[in-house]
């Protein structure tokens, strides 16, 4: 049985604020002298004024302005690039607004990058200063339910720094921080009752190890907060992974991976079950059984991708080894029976 996967811990150039509850304002971690901020100008249609995030309430067709204030806190001017991204969940389990070509689901009312929109994707701001970004948001002219998630990312942009690696060879570094702040659009406050579907299961190479990888859809326009899964996969008809996952944010109509690792061990071709729960915050319960087949190509492919590879089948050899014992005692049952026959003549 193979227990419970560790994260691999991956070295992240950009550092972006996606752990929400609920979409809410995040802090980035200053690394240098002179930090900077961004903080939300709430207009009339904000539905909580408590909360530092913009949070609408729309109608289709609307048209309006919003200002998103960046500080510049350094003793020098600096210029900042500034993003509208749609919100998708990582695999990670969190609200992820830093991808700006984020493929999305298929089940999002719209594509928030042409409802929400920039004249200018980079500010200029003084030192010890504010400048205002100007947001305009066109909603489309239908309608619909439950929320949709946009974020603002705004990040210095920053001159490339070179240094010397211990081989002697010179290397480009760009080292960013980010705010994310959010947008939600909402036509309704009435809630939306959550889904969440499983769309299928493989083998994948993640990280350089093989991974069961689950594939998960929150088709529905809300957020599931504090969902856990817990997983039991069976391989021919034994149990193979036993996992319960760390609490997702699972972000409106959007997809991701629940992914298991093998414990360094190769991905196999075979058939699997998988059995999984998942519960959220809320008191939710989805339950799936789903069996799926993983080919020889794609596990040796996989396993290829992989930092593990395969285990040489040892079973020839056993069968091999096992085979000369019984020769061996044959031959010594035999030469002492001929030796005993001999004495006794």
């Amino acid at each position: 049985m193979v227990n419970q996967s560790k994260k691999v811990l991956i070295l992240l150039l950009a550092l972006f604020g996606t752990t929400l509850a609920a979409p809410q304002f995040v802090h980035a971690v200053e690394e240098s002298p002179g930090d900077f901020g961004v903080k939300a100008e709430l207009p009339d249609n904000q539905i909580d004024k408590n909360i530092s995030y913009f949070d609408l309430l729309v109608t289709p067709g609307q048209e309006q302005t919003i200002n998103v204030v960046v500080h510049n806190g350094a003793a020098q001017e600096r210029t900042f690039e500034v993003n509208v991204n749609p919100a998708v969940t990582s695999d990670g389990g969190t609200i992820d607004y830093g991808q700006k070509d984020a493929k999305l689901d298929k089940t999002v009312p719209f594509d928030v990058r042409k409802a929400v929109t920039l004249e200018n994707n980079e500010v200029t701001v003084g030192a010890n200063a504010e400048a205002k970004v100007p947001v305009t948001i066109k909603v489309p002219n239908k309608t619909f339910k439950g929320r949709v998630l946009a974020g603002v990312n705004v990040s210095p942009k920053e001159a490339e720094t070179t240094k010397t690696s211990s081989s002697g060879n010179s290397v480009s570094i760009k080292n960013k921080i980010g705010y994310n702040l959010a947008i939600v659009l909402q036509q309704s406050k009435d809630p939306v009752t959550p889904d969440l579907k499983l769309l299928s299961a493989k083998v994948a190479s993640v990280n350089a190890f093989p991974n069961i990888q689950l594939h998960f859809q929150n088709p529905t326009a809300t957020i599931i907060s504090d969902l856990v899964f817990s997983t039991k996969i069976y391989y021919k008809d034994k149990l193979f992974i036993k996992n319960t996952s760390n609490p997702y944010l699972v972000a409106p109509n959007s997809n991701f991976h629940l992914n298991l690792g093998l414990d360094k061990q190769a991905a196999q071709a075979g058939d699997y079950t998988a059995k999984v729960t998942a519960k959220d915050k809320a008191g939710h319960e989805w339950t799936f059984d789903q069996d799926f087949t993983v080919k020889k190509q794609k596990a040796e492919a996989v396993n290829k991708d992989s930092v593990v590879k395969p285990q040489q089948n040892n079973n020839w050899l056993i069968i091999g080894l096992l085979i000369l014992v019984v020769i061996a005692l044959g031959v010594i049952i035999f030469l002492l029976l001929k030796r005993k026959k001999k004495e006794e003549d």
